[in-house]
């Protein structure tokens, strides 16, 4: 979902590392405001990368507590009265904004984005707006979902561990938008109907959607799931034939935006050969073997960014080479730009819940991200399959304190998106369980 004018705040921002307060109740503390901090960070590069600009002393330990400081101008970017919504892709793992002196919000979660309204006390200003994040990041210490990111990586890295991604890793960006607009968009397709909500601010909104290349126009009211009618659709979504199509979502109001959708159904299904009858997954109704790596989605310079929107591409072209049709994206949800390209380049997607390490695993924690995970990447046809858990790294631990917690993700993860398989537990305890869709078995030997 994008918006024709936006700023994007990325760049050189002052920065330095903060006192962490209690262990068991972090906070920020007394924000800086109105001063110079000591360093200088390049967002949205993590703090412990080669990229991010941070000096090397401060690198080779775990900064788990800093700030983050902006001063820009925003002439022209909103006027008079309006409003504006400053977003973040992600910040790892505990954050808190102010702009102009005052808070906006806080946010926990490593791999969500999230976002503010900025009208009312929280106006722009035409130049000098100063915009404050303090950031808390306990990596393998807390009891958060945190991937392959450890502690003990930043002396000793090897094996499959990562050296903690600190602090905001994701674009950080402000759009103006008007009084009563679009929040969110969602988009699935199946081969006959585009199936869409949106979400709007200041309760129920008329809004017309118009999709390019179908000469489909439709009208329906936010809240409201609306199915829209493909005639005759001959462009489907396929790896050998990434069809899209192109829609622009207008309120009343006058806010726009504009987004694309793949139409594609991906299930289970029967398939007889050799005089056997099957279950296979299906896309568009048809076996496709899907073909393969785990991704990692880690680079050397700037660990869980990219360097560059090309690096970002290169990944997935590089699957696509080997003749693949799919990757594993393991442990970590990608910035949207990814998901894009996965569409844009026809690579189907299996997406892996982050996983927490460690002796005390968060329910409530992983829960949460799991449902966020679900509904922020929901919309790109590339993600066939979600994956609740991977071998025993937490899975264990919660099946200690709820034998019943693997069924009740199952049910949830249903609930959230019925249109994907799920796979409960791949190569762990869970598998035998005979929930979700798929046997998951690792065995180096097949």
């Amino acid at each position: 979902m994008t918006r024709p004018h936006h700023r994007v705040l990325n760049g050189l921002w002052q920065w330095e590392p903060a006192a962490v307060g209690h262990p068991e109740a972090p906070g920020p503390g007394a924000p800086p405001f109105g001063r110079p901090l000591n360093g200088t960070i390049l967002v949205p590069f993590p703090v412990e990368s080669c990229l991010s600009g941070v000096r090397l002393e401060l690198q080779r330990v775990q900064q788990k507590a800093m700030w983050y400081r902006l001063v820009f101008d925003a002439d022209g970017l909103v006027t008079a009265g309006g409003t504006a919504r400053l977003h973040f892709g992600a910040v790892d793992w505990m954050s808190a904004v102010y702009l102009n002196g005052a808070e906006l919000g806080t946010h926990t979660g490593g791999y969500s984005g999230f976002s503010f309204t900025l009208s009312g006390a929280f106006d722009l200003k035409p130049t000098a707006n100063e915009l404050i994040v303090w950031a808390y990041d306990p990596s393998d210490a807390g009891s958060q979902p945190m991937g392959k990111q450890r502690v003990g990586s930043i002396a000793a890295p090897g094996g499959d561990r990562y050296t903690p991604t600190s602090g905001i890793w994701q674009s950080v960006w402000i759009e103006p938008v008007a009084a009563q607009h679009i929040l969110q968009l969602r988009t699935d397709a199946n081969l006959t109907h585009l199936h869409l909500l949106v979400n709007a601010t200041r309760g129920s909104a008329a809004f017309s959607v118009i999709v390019e290349g179908a000469n489909t126009t439709a009208r329906g009211v936010s809240g409201a799931l609306l199915a829209v009618a493909i005639p005759a659709p001959r462009r489907l979504w396929s790896p050998e034939h990434p069809n899209l199509y192109n829609i622009t979502v207008t309120l009343a109001s006058g806010d726009s935006v504009r987004s694309y959708f793949g139409m594609r159904t991906f299930g289970l299904g029967s398939v007889r050969g050799s005089g056997v009858t099957v279950t296979r997954p299906l896309l568009n109704g048809n076996f496709t073997y899907a073909a393969g790596w785990l991704d990692q989605s880690w680079w050397p310079d700037g660990q869980y960014v990219a360097p560059t929107d090309e690096g970002l591409r290169s990944d997935l072209l590089a699957a696509k080479s080997f003749g693949f049709n799919m990757v594993r994206l393991h442990q970590k949800v990608n910035p949207e730009r990814w998901y894009y390209w996965a569409d844009r380049l026809g690579v189907m997607v299996f997406q892996d819940a982050v996983q927490h390490f460690g002796d005390r695993p968060s329910l409530e924690h992983f829960t949460d991200d799991l449902t966020r995970m679900i509904s922020e990447r929901y919309s790109h046809c590339s993600i066939v399959q979600w994956n609740i858990f991977n071998e025993g790294d937490c899975v264990k631990a919660f099946l200690q304190s709820n034998p019943q917690t693997p069924s009740n993700l199952v049910d949830l993860v249903r609930r959230l998106d019925p249109s994907r398989l799920v796979d409960v537990n791949s190569g762990g305890p869970a598998n035998g369980y005979g929930l979700g869709d798929v046997n998951d078995i690792h065995d180096c030997e097949l």
